[in-house]
């Protein structure tokens, strides 16, 4: 499905975050370096369209439902208390 037929998200019910740690920081840095010269840039809009650009090529955003969070912290905490309760390494390891 195209960019323009994609349906809104709701607001509220998202969240939105980017994977930085996965950056690779010299093909980010070459890529900063061959972007506009900071003085061709005469607005602020300008600058953070053309850093947004970057980060988005390289730490694209993702959106996750507040619900799925919230689910996996749920399951998270059950097991840290299964693990807690039974002290067995195969309960520490889920």
């Amino acid at each position: 499905m195209s960019q323009l037929f994609k349906q809104p998200l709701a607001k509220g019910e998202y969240v939105t975050s980017r994977n930085i740690k996965a950056i690779d920081k010299e093909l980010f840095s070459k890529d900063r370096l061959s972007s506009p010269h900071p003085e061709t840039i005469t607005t602020i809009s300008d600058l953070e369209r053309v850093i947004l650009g970057i980060l988005n090529n390289h730490a694209p955003q993702e959106h996750q439902r507040c619900k799925q969070i919230k689910r996996a912290k749920k399951e998270k905490r059950r097991a840290e208390g299964r693990w807690k309760k039974s002290g067995l390494t195969i309960d520490k390891e889920l």
